[in-house]
């Protein structure tokens, strides 16, 4: 196997884990974004949650690394982060919800006396389909402006490190289209 050969097959390997990220964006045609300097997180109420899902997507753990990686996008872009009084305010939801991935395959062919030979098999995965989706409200009309949205879908029993890096290419990818041109 020659040198070459030996990257390529490392890339296709390493490709192969990274599941795609699919985002898109939407925003306000009127809104001015050069007039966007300063941010302020907008914090619901929080509830208590109901269930060992909803617990798992309201990790204080989560949510530290979703807004960390927020601030780190919103910074290079340009905006100020303030406890107070932000030209915008910030807030994500995050959904998931699980799915069966089915996988067919085929296979033929033929022995030495020429006997053909078709078959296949079907394998089934649980994989869970994520979104995080980022809001950009403008303070003062209370108005959505800008939202972003990221999708993924893992396998069920993907590492928390697997995940995290997922986050963070999830974010960075939602506002590679901020601000909007």
């Amino acid at each position: 196997m020659t040198r070459l050969s030996i990257v390529v097959a490392a890339i296709i390997v390493i490709a192969a884990g990274c599941n795609p990220i699919y985002t898109s964006y939407d925003y306000d045609k009127d809104a001015d974004f050069e007039r966007y300097q300063t941010y302020s997180w907008f914090v619901p109420t929080e509830t208590m949650p109901k269930d060992a899902k909803e617990a798992a997507i309201k990790s204080p753990l989560m949510a530290k690394r979703i807004r960390s990686n927020i601030d780190e996008q919103l910074a290079l872009k340009g905006l100020r982060l303030v406890e107070e009084g932000g030209d915008l305010f910030v807030f994500y939801h995050l959904g998931s919800e699980q799915m069966i991935q089915v996988q067919q395959t085929m296979y033929s062919g033929m022995d030495l006396w020429a006997t053909s030979r078709v078959g296949g098999s079907m394998d089934n995965k649980e994989i869970t389909q994520g979104a995080i989706i980022v809001d950009l409200l403008d303070a003062g009309a209370k108005q959505l402006v800008w939202r972003g949205i990221a999708e993924n879908a893992r396998a069920e029993d993907a590492p928390q490190e697997q995940i995290n890096d997922t986050i963070d290419r999830a974010i960075k990818e939602i506002f590679k289209k901020y601000p909007p041109k």
